[in-house]
């Protein structure tokens, strides 16, 4: 899959490459957003952010 990262360019990134889906939307969230979120907070950041209360970590 190629998608842009939080600067606009183009990366790489492949499901392939992770153990589990999880992970994989982790990485995700992580290139495109700049969000790294821990397993206690993780929940109520992306119910923030789709709010539109957040915007960056």
């Amino acid at each position: 899959m190629i998608i842009r990262n939080k600067e606009g360019k183009l990366i790489h990134i492949s499901q392939k490459d992770y153990l589990n889906e999880k992970d994989f939307y982790h990485a995700l969230w992580k290139y495109k957003y700049n969000i790294q979120m821990s397993k206690t907070e993780k929940e109520s950041k992306v119910l923030e952010y789709l709010k539109g209360k957040i915007f960056s970590n």
